[in-house]
């Protein structure tokens, strides 16, 4: 159940009696873009066109060619299989896990031992990989140039300081909360949006209650918190509408002169997978339950979005990199925030392994009426594996709806 509280003296408690309910999907929610058609033209039509043409068997190469190009073929064979798919699988989570960077390394690297073979006899092989590279460089994690928005007439005077964070099962391995709480006010943030506020005990996650500590830390913030989930804030909030689906906290809040609202949403999407025994059937049964887990937060989220006339700010840890759909369901429906961040492979996770660091997990997503001044992935200094994401809003002053 949610619990939100009030400390600040003279603000109105929110409403917590409303019940749990999961909505399902209506017919005009968002769908998914996939493109597939013409990412499947742009993969294959050129290099059968270009393989029509012959392909020089005379060369004294040709094994090292032929070697190259089933290796093509496999590449883009295996990209064929995650087009289509991608979210419709519950298998295809296992090879959609993959580092995004890579789908730009393979293609570069087939590239580069095409040309030492030679460019003539190795056409099919340039083909393929340039096709590959142009289909799955969006998914590639890589941030490419795009034109920065403009920032709001009007803006509020300094922005809207925002920090997301996963904190690792609250910060459970230092074991003290109070250093935590520390860490996050020295960040200085108006928003504080909390992730796995719980704890990991013999691999399962047991529920923890901090509410009493984070009143004492956060005297002068509001705070609401929804299981796992902490939202504190010091702009007024207004409304806590409940979702469904456990893994969801949405906050509306105040902003501005002319009292225009936000909805802020908290998100912490259920992991793909636990490591396991792969050759044990609980292994596989876990994966699909989470697969529809997935799904159905997911959908939920889009139908909130899609019913909410305020703009919206969704941000947490999604658990999904750029080379899956589930990323992909938030990209078409809001922007994503990421075009203000200098970082040209910009990642969240694992911020404790230097050899891990491939993966953006943790987003921040926006309606049309914001717009972000500055976006950074800031160094936890131990205390979890993800990177906290630190954010300044700038909303557009007297908005009424979503344009």
């Amino acid at each position: 159940m949610l619990r939100a509280t009030s400390p600040v003296p003279g603000k109105p408690e929110l409403r917590t009696d409303r019940p749990t309910t999961t909505v399902s999907r209506c017919d005009g929610c968002p769908r998914v873009s996939r493109r597939s058609g013409i990412k499947l033209t742009v993969l294959w039509v050129p290099w059968a066109m270009v393989t029509m043409a012959g392909i020089d068997q005379a060369s004294p190469t040709s094994s090292v060619f032929h070697l190259l190009l089933a290796a093509s073929l496999w590449w883009s064979v295996l990209l064929t299989c995650h087009i289509i798919l991608d979210g419709r699988w519950w298998l295809w989570l296992l090879p959609s896990l993959i580092p995004p960077p890579l789908l730009v390394a393979v293609p570069i690297v087939l590239s580069l031992a095409a040309f030492a073979v030679g460019f003539t006899a190795s056409r099919p092989v340039l083909v393929l990989a340039a096709c590959a590279l142009a289909v799955t460089l969006p998914q590639s994690g890589l941030r490419l140039p795009v034109p920065r928005r403009a920032i709001p007439q009007n803006p509020i005077r300094n922005g809207i300081r925002i920090i997301s964070w996963n904190t690792e099962h609250w910060n459970q391995r230092s074991g003290d909360t109070s250093a935590m709480y520390s860490y996050l006010r020295g960040l200085d943030a108006d928003i504080y949006l909390l992730q796995e506020h719980c704890q990991l005990v013999n691999g399962k996650i047991r529920p923890i209650s901090r509410a009493a500590e984070l009143a004492r830390a956060f005297s002068d913030f509001h705070l609401a918190i929804k299981g796992q989930l902490v939202t504190l804030s010091k702009l007024p909030v207004i409304d806590c509408p409940e979702l469904g689906e456990e893994d969801l906290l949405r906050v509306d809040i105040r902003v501005g002169e002319a009292d225009d609202v936000i909805s802020i949403y908290n998100v912490h999407i259920q992991v793909p997978l636990l490591l396991g025994n792969p050759f044990a059937a609980s292994f596989y049964r876990e994966i699909r339950q989470r697969h529809v887990n997935r799904a159905a937060h997911f959908s939920e989220l889009l139908h909130d979005l899609h019913m909410n006339s305020n703009a919206a700010l969704v941000a947490g840890d999604l658990n999904a990199s750029a080379v899956m759909v589930d990323s992909t369901r938030l990209r078409g429906v809001l922007c994503d925030a990421i075009y203000a961040s200098g970082r040209i492979l910009p990642w969240s996770w694992n911020a404790r392994s230097r050899l891990l660091r491939l993966w953006r997990l943790d987003w921040v997503f926006l309606s049309p009426q914001l717009s972000v001044t500055n976006y950074e992935f800031l160094d936890p200094g131990g205390r979890s594996d993800h990177r906290a994401q630190r954010l300044i809003l700038q909303p557009v002053i007297s908005n009424k709806g979503r344009a």
